[in-house]
């Protein structure tokens, strides 16, 4: 395991070799805003590889078959098994999405998808429809499967609705440091931020194991007073390749302005099967490699197309026309030439390949001229912005819910 040393801390954690393993003990009378701010940095390195699995169910006032469980007077809604492996800030995920039948489950659909530091890519295979396609797709954003019922908090990857970890928010305003406080079996030291916009954040941090986050609550504020709260609490810790890390959790979301009286509302419980902390992770692994077959929008492009049977190419016109030929040459070509409409800001029509090439395999009619480039029967030409939209829409449908706009389960 990787130790890291921390100049100013002789006062707040002495770092013991025992038998193979570490052991850390804080002494926290005299801890300080700079001593538990460097803790924080210490423990985003103590886990900056690491391979979770975990489940998260999410609860809330919906109109549901009152079989099914409940927690806090709140039926179960959502039910989720997770596998996510990350390395510093990339992150890839596979999701399993369990749909319900009376009071048990099923496997509804499995989303599989990435964050590379600059852009998401990832797609959604339909289990219970095995004559349905998947759908992909490729952003130019962190994907809003990853903010969804804020399951990112636990992982301290993102503090509930601002949206980024712990450590990234630290020089953004002051810290106030009170404590201890106890909560359930830890001693905390509590952080209040001062000027950090509207948002008020407290954390409450144990010392004594790794400064592992014990309690967090966010307030939005608003200037009517009727405010947001959001709270990560009940949190056990386990100790996990010689780190402490949270191993359940509850969170809580409370937001009066909802006009969805409904998800005004709402728990989300996590729970940790395996926690690996150190583990070797390549690069490779946080760009999703699509299936054939798989029908995929790429918004950087603003190309849609079919892998390993061709592309939605748009003329000057602004038609589409689908084309077969091999869709990673085609895009390795368009980024390679920096064509008009190869970029984010669409400024053009994007040229047809110069190059054909996979034969046709469909039913229609033989090109009776140049290249074996063949139209899809019936024709293939339509407005670019229906294409973009259907494939969209069938990503956003086939993800059932997955993309959560700000403030919903």
């Amino acid at each position: 395991m990787r130790i890291g040393t921390l100049a100013n801390l002789f006062c707040l954690a002495c770092i013991v070799p025992m038998g193979g393993t570490v052991a850390r003990a804080a002494r926290t009378s005299s801890l300080s805003v700079e001593d538990v701010l460097a803790g924080i940095r210490m423990r985003d390195e103590l886990l900056n590889s690491t391979h979770v699995v975990f489940k998260y169910q999410v609860y809330a006032n919906h109109s549901v078959d009152p079989r099914r469980p409940s927690f806090s007077n709140l039926p179960l809604v959502r039910s989720r098994d997770v596998d996510i492996k990350r390395l510093w800030r990339k992150m890839r995920v596979e999701e399993r999405i369990h749909g319900f039948e009376g009071a048990g489950t099923y496997l509804h659909h499995l989303d599989i998808f990435a964050w590379d530091g600059k852009k998401t890519t990832g797609y959604v295979s339909p289990p219970w429809n095995p004559d349905m396609k998947p759908t992909g797709s490729v952003k130019p954003r962190m994907g809003g499967q990853f903010l969804a019922s804020y399951w990112l908090t636990p992982l301290e990857q993102a503090v509930l609705d601002i949206r980024a970890p712990l450590v990234e928010i630290l020089d953004k305003a002051q810290w106030r440091l009170s404590g201890p406080e106890t909560i359930g079996e830890y001693t905390t030291y509590r952080i209040d931020s001062i000027g950090l916009g509207n948002f008020i954040l407290k954390v409450w941090l144990d010392p004594t194991r790794d400064f592992a986050p014990i309690q967090i609550d966010l307030t939005l504020t608003f200037e009517d007073g009727i405010n947001i709260v959001e709270r990560m609490t009940d949190v056990r810790l386990e100790q996990k390749d010689g780190v402490w890390v949270v191993a359940d959790a509850v969170l809580r979301f409370h937001g009066p302005r909802h006009k969805n009286p409904r998800a005004r509302e709402f728990y989300t419980r996590f729970s940790v099967t395996d926690y690996e902390v150190g583990v070797e992770l390549s690069d490779d692994i946080f760009q999703i490699e699509f299936p054939e077959g798989v029908r995929v929008y790429d918004e950087i492009l603003k190309t849609g197309y079919v892998v390993g049977e061709g592309v939605y190419v748009a003329d000057e016109n602004g038609y589409a026309e689908f084309v077969r030929t091999d869709p990673q040459d085609y895009i390795s070509e368009m980024q390679a030439r920096g064509a008009p409409g190869a970029g984010p800001n669409n400024s053009g029509p994007i040229p047809k390949p110069a190059q054909p090439l996979v034969p046709d395999t469909r039913p229609g009619p033989a090109a009776t001229s140049g290249p074996n480039v063949l139209a899809e029967t019936p024709p293939a030409k339509r407005r670019w912005p229906i294409i973009a939209a259907a494939l969209t829409l069938a990503c956003v449908l086939l993800a059932a819910g997955v993309m959560i706009g700000r403030h919903k389960w």
